[in-house]
This record gives C-alpha cells, structure tokens and sequence, in this order.
C-alpha cells in the first residue's frame, strides 16, 4: 500500500452504490476508511492505494459475495468512466474499443496494465497487476471483468457473458459460483478472457466517427497532464533514491530521452524546476532525519551532502522558517 495514485473516486462511489443496494448507506461503508461520502461524490483526486484498500476491505466485510467487484463492474455505465467511456461509446466495433483500454486505461486507474494477444482465432485481452494488494486483488480484478463485459454491451446491444472465456486467477467460490461466466475457468495461472471473432466484428449501436475523434483529443489531452504528473513524480523519486549523490539534470534528462532544455520546459510547465525537486527531497528527508533520529545536526547535513554545516542551516531555514535546531526543539529559530 502508499500514498501514490490508484483509481479514480467514482469507482469508489459504485462500490457505495452496489452496497446501497444490500442496504448499507454509504456512510456505513466508509465508516473508518478516513473517507467522507460528500466529498467522495464531488471530489476527482485519485484515491490512495491506501485509501482503496480501507474501502474495498470495509466493503467485503459489510458483504461477503465473492462476484461484489464483478457485479458492481456489470453496473458501470460507459459514462463513467470519462472521455475513455465515450470514445469506447462512440465506436464501431468492439475491435475498435479495446485498443483504447491499453493506451487510456490509466486516465481512471494505475493498478493493472492491459495486453492484447491474438490466440488461435480468438482475441485474449489479458492484465498484469501493479503492485497487487492480495486483501483487494479479487474485488478488483472482478470489477474490471465486469466493466469490460458492460463496454461490449454497451457498444453492441448484446450480452456476451455466454461467449467470452474467462481465466479466473482465484479458487472457485463454495458460493455464488453460478453468477460467474459460465466459461470461467477457476484456479488459473493469470487474468484473462477469451474473445471470439463474432464479437469483435459485432457492429456497433451507436457508431459517431465525429464524436469518437472528439473523445479521442480529450484522451491524449489527458494522458499528456498525467504523463508530466508522472515525470514529476518519476524525478521526486530518483533524486530521494540517490540524495547523497543526486543526478544532474543533464544526467536526468538523458534518462527521460530528451534534452535538458526540454525538461527544464517540462518541468516548468508543470510549475517546479530542477533545483525545487531537489530542494523538496532534502528538506523531507532533513525533517524526518531530525525527528526520527538522533544524528547531530552536523551529521544529518552531512548525509545531505553538505560540507558545511551552517551552509546547511542556512539552506534549512530557507526551506522551513527555522533551524534545523529550532525544528528539532518545536520551537522557533532560536539558534
């Protein structure tokens, strides 16, 4: 678990839902989670791998179906899932769509990667978790085979749950094993599902090629904010990993495959820099290092790669008000 980004708040808020209907409130289902349900329902900050964990955990409890995720998935209109769920809308074929969920999935999660791989005649659309968490893994690996069943639905008017093949990774349930696909095979050594050539080639309902080139912008649009956020946080955490002997920018840059001009305008226009990145890392670790340890101050400098301590001071009182003594003591600069 952490603090990094791991799906958006409106899957949280149909889990809530799916619940509402066993008749838990949604303030039942958070309850010790550190979520409220009014700022769950207008908020669109991811939640935390934390956070996910606390509700989904809380969810089974309330619940004990094991087809929780997989049914909350089935009830996940194509609306929800954003500027993704109207281009998948938007389609002409089910072949269309699925590309779609390799390069623009993350805009909603960053918990699982999807691959496609064509085998004998069939389509498999398979996943790899990220960082999997095993107390939530099976709620959602089921809400995205639900979500998945529900975008062919949508885009086809038909319900394939008879026709697609699915690699179960879990044992089969002593319960509820009927709401499953009936081709479902338990105990396998990965998630996949099987996609037989009808579906693929199966016409859309509502084909809009204007709309779809529309949804697609929004998309890329998307995915470039996301991808700087994603730079951002990819530096942070290289010069954390190396602090004593930071990376240069031009060492960075190299790492990234562009110029430093390029990531000195990346960063930019994400507002930081270079030198704030560092900056963040050696306060952060400065703060933690006096308050969770007993190193001198002269020392903790010395693993910030200072030689000079009252340099070291200096450049702490620019970063937090105080001394690195005065920090220490709770106080004010008093050194």
């Amino acid at each position: 678990m952490g603090d990094e980004p791991a799906v958006h708040p409106t899957y949280a808020r149909l889990l809530c839902a799916e619940l509402q209907r066993r008749g838990h409130a949604p303030d039942e289902v958070l309850a010790g989670t550190g979520l409220g349900w009014a700022a769950l329902q207008v908020g669109q900050r991811f939640l935390t791998r934390a956070q996910l964990h606390a509700v989904v955990t809380r969810a089974t409890a309330l619940c004990s179906e094991r087809t929780l995720g997989l049914l909350a998935g089935l009830g996940t209109e194509l609306s929800a899932h954003g500027a993704l769920g109207m281009a998948g809308m938007s389609c002409d074929t089910v072949a269309q769509a699925l590309p779609l969920l390799l390069r623009f999935s993350r805009l909603r999660q960053h918990l699982v990667h999807f691959e496609l791989q064509v085998v004998d005649e069939h389509l498999a659309l398979s996943l790899t978790e990220l960082r999997p968490d095993p107390a939530v893994s099976a709620y959602v690996l089921g809400h995205l085979t639900g979500a998945v069943l529900r975008l062919m639905q949508s885009i086809t008017g038909r319900d394939w749950r008879a026709d697609v093949a699915l690699d179960w990774p879990f044992d089969e349930p002593a319960a509820d094993a009927a709401a499953w696909l009936p081709r479902t095979r338990f105990g396998a050594a990965a998630w996949r599902l099987l996609l037989p050539p009808a579906l693929l080639a199966a016409p859309g309902l509502a084909p809009d090629p204007q709309a779809h080139q529309r949804a697609l912008r929004d998309c890329e649009q998307l995915l470039a904010q996301l991808d700087r956020g994603d730079l951002v946080r990819r530096l942070r955490q290289r010069l954390v990993d190396e602090l004593l002997h930071p990376p240069s920018l031009p060492a960075l840059a190299l790492e990234e495959h562009v110029s430093p001009r390029t990531l000195i305008r990346r960063l930019a226009d994400d507002g930081t820099s270079y030198q704030e990145l560092l900056d963040e890392a050696r306060a952060e670790h400065a703060c933690w290092l006096l308050s969770h340890s007993r190193l001198s101050v002269e020392a903790v400098a010395e693993q910030l790669g200072y030689v000079d301590t009252s340099n070291f001071s200096r450049t702490f009182k620019r970063w937090r008000g105080v001394t690195p003594r005065a920090f220490r003591q709770g106080g004010s600069d008093a050194d």
